[in-house]
């Protein structure tokens, strides 16, 4: 009997924006990594000679990509926050300061495009990819005893040029 594709998809493995046409990791990501939503707004047909509904149509189409990380390193949270990379400077790693310049002007301005990997089935290996999208919304950034600075943002996906504003793929294992 052939193997089908039906299978319960679970877990992640990877998350980052694609910077100069490679994979940039955003390190490690809570349990609930990363979610896609997708919102549709649509209109209703009705004839006047029925009492039911003839038609549906979708006249807007939302998506958002939530991304949960759990690393702190400011590199990263720049960038989750949608800011250009001359934005940090410094290096822990030679002894020297790291510096993440946050001003109001540049918070959200840089687009990136989002993956995010994960096992599909079949053993394969899922990949969602946005190639246009802008930073939405900002949850709250805790710096706590008793918590651990776990930054979410969320990302509209925008309407790109050419091509689909979201691909799935599922890749299958070598």
């Amino acid at each position: 009997m052939a193997a089908t594709a039906e299978a319960t998809v679970r877990g992640h493995q990877e998350v980052g924006f694609v910077i100069s046409a490679v994979d940039t990791s955003l390190g490690k990501t809570a349990e609930d990594a990363v979610t896609l939503s997708m919102n549709v707004t649509t209109v209703d047909l009705y004839s006047s000679q029925s009492k039911m509904q003839e038609d549906t149509g979708i006249t807007q189409v939302a998506m958002q990509i939530a991304i949960n990380s759990i690393n702190g390193a400011l590199k990263n949270f720049g960038r989750l926050l949608g800011l250009v990379d001359t934005a940090f400077a410094g290096d822990l790693s030679l002894d020297t300061n790291e510096v993440l310049t946050v001003e109001e002007d540049t918070i959200g301005e840089t687009e990136r495009a989002i993956y995010s990997e994960g096992p599909g089935p079949l053993l394969s290996t899922r990949r969602i990819y946005a190639q246009r999208c802008k930073l939405a919304s900002i949850g709250p950034i805790v710096q706590a005893k008793v918590g651990w600075m776990l930054p979410q943002m969320v990302w509209n996906v925008l309407n790109p040029t050419s091509g689909a504003p979201l691909t799935i793929t599922d890749t299958p294992a070598s």
